[in-house]
């Protein structure tokens, strides 16, 4: 008997999974909707886990089929939509890092700092609205949320901040 190339396996067995695949990203979900400020811990940091996380589900998803797959290719739209998110966000945060050291004083050059600005909130906000449909995708999927709080550690994301020099 031939073998077949692709192996059917359960929406059950999927999930669970799934739900290995998943800790990382619903640890960054938890944390963006417990904070008000949204300028909490946006580093490089932050944003390069945001990438390498959506990165690493992106994968997974894509191992699995889930671009075909009418179930889960919401979820991996999103996952897609974070990764994007996150590595814009890191290079116009590395742009705004760096800014002074380039030496750039003209009205013009001003004027590209504040447009960075400028983008840096909207994608900010693109990222918390992403983060916040995972969740919602999580509940109709009965993914399971592992406790934040001892997994999830903001100091770490901190501690690279531009302002703080050794």
């Amino acid at each position: 008997m031939v073998k077949p190339l692709k192996e059917i396996i359960s929406e059950e067995e999927f999930l669970t999974i799934f739900q290995k695949q998943t800790s990382e990203i619903l640890k960054i979900c938890g944390y963006l909707a417990s904070k008000e400020d949204k300028d909490f811990l946006f580093t490089k940091r932050f944003y390069g886990n945001i990438t390498t996380q959506a990165r690493i589900l992106e994968d997974f998803l894509d191992d699995y089929g889930a671009k075909n797959n009418r179930t889960w290719i919401y979820f991996r739209e999103l996952t897609a939509s974070a990764r994007y998110m996150g590595f814009s966000a890191y290079m116009i945060q590395h742009l705004r890092n760096r800014y002074a050291l380039y030496d750039l004083k003209s009205s013009e050059e001003m004027k590209f700092l504040e447009h960075t600005i400028e983008a840096q909130d909207f994608v900010n906000s693109a990222i918390k609205n992403v983060f916040s449909r995972f969740v919602l995708k999580r509940s109709y999927h009965k993914i399971t949320i592992t406790r934040i709080s001892c997994y999830f550690n903001p100091k770490y994301y901190l501690a690279c901040a531009p302002n703080m020099k050794y």
